[in-house]
């Protein structure tokens, strides 16, 4: 094994120099020999030496074939990738530091041949390819990042790849695919809910913590709770209608980074982000204060994405993901 690997370093290091030097430009199909495709291409050389050293018809005859072989071979593995395309994909705005990252590409080809094997190229990622896809087909190819850690990323290309038929050569292209996404601590805080903080009304007297206020009233289906029922209105026979609340914004909790400065920067970042994700599903107000964001109290998922975004943009740079 360790005789293999030395003979194939100078095969790496020439592959990442070409790779540094060809032009990386979409919607061209680039193709190098694979570490299997060079073992081939030497037995080759071999036997093309030994048949005009010995004259051999025999060698003639095996370098010819295998001479055939490659050329086969380069050439589907190069067109295997023509007229692919990236249709539209998907992938989340925002995700936890402990879930998996999911991009999902729908690939369509515009060629009456059918195309096999296709995948991405990516590092540190679980890819699902396309064994097959006929004309005019629609494709999903999986991507799952794993092991991000909080921050801000973007990508503005993905590397399509296949090795069909024969595995002696990779092709691989550029589609035009950008976005940005963001990666927010994980939910792993254990401390408790701090107390609500409140303001005064203009006539200076406290509204209480958690008062909720009268909003409109819904007429009552089966599956609905009955412990909102106006029974009020049921006793003049108006049916069963429920009373719906709207939560008072001047009541919330305050969430501080400050407050937490016993703790490890992450380590609060993760007890901030337990904190909104219990205010958010228990539909209460809040406030996020990392010093330099501080936002208004409100509540709902729209908010609740937008400080988690705040949180994996704290003291982080953006970084470019190479797909």
């Amino acid at each position: 094994m360790g005789l293999n690997m030395e003979f194939l370093k100078p095969y790496y290091y020439l592959k990442k120099y070409l790779l540094s030097k060809i032009p990386q430009k979409k919607d061209r199909v680039y193709i190098l020999p694979t570490s299997m495709g060079t073992y081939f291409l030497s037995i080759v050389f071999i036997l093309f030496v030994i048949s005009l050293a010995y004259g051999n018809a025999l060698a003639y005859s095996c370098t010819f074939i295998f001479v055939s072989v490659v050329m086969t071979s380069a050439t589907h593995t190069h067109f295997n990738l023509k007229n692919i395309r990236v249709l539209s994909f998907s992938n989340p705005r925002v995700a936890s530091e402990s879930d998996q990252y999911k991009l999902e590409l729908i690939l369509v080809h515009d060629n009456r041949s059918k195309k096999f094997d296709i995948t991405a190229l990516s590092e540190n990622a679980e890819i699902k390819g396309i064994d097959k896809i006929s004309n005019n087909e629609r494709k999903l190819i999986y991507i799952c990042l794993n092991n991000l850690k909080r921050g801000s990323y973007f990508f503005n290309r993905v590397t399509l790849t296949t090795k069909f038929p024969f595995g002696l050569f990779y092709s691989w292209t550029y589609a035009n695919v950008e976005s940005q996404f963001y990666i927010s601590p994980s939910f792993t805080g254990k401390l408790k809910l701090p107390m609500k903080s409140f303001e005064d009304d203009r006539a200076g007297i406290s509204k209480s913590i958690g008062l909720e206020e009268f909003s409109e009233h819904q007429k009552h289906v089966k599956g609905m709770p009955y412990n909102h029922i106006d029974w009020k209105l049921y006793a003049k026979d108006k049916g069963f209608y429920v009373k719906t609340f709207e939560r008072d914004s001047s009541s919330y909790y305050y969430f501080s980074i400050k407050n937490l400065s016993e703790l490890d920067e992450e380590l609060a970042l993760n007890q901030l982000a337990s904190w909104i994700k219990v205010a958010n599903k228990n539909k209460e107000y809040w406030v996020l204060d990392l010093g330099n964001v501080v936002t208004k109290p409100d509540t709902g998922d729209s908010f609740f994405n937008e400080c988690l975004i705040s949180l994996a943009k704290y003291n982080k740079e953006e970084v470019e993901i190479a797909l």
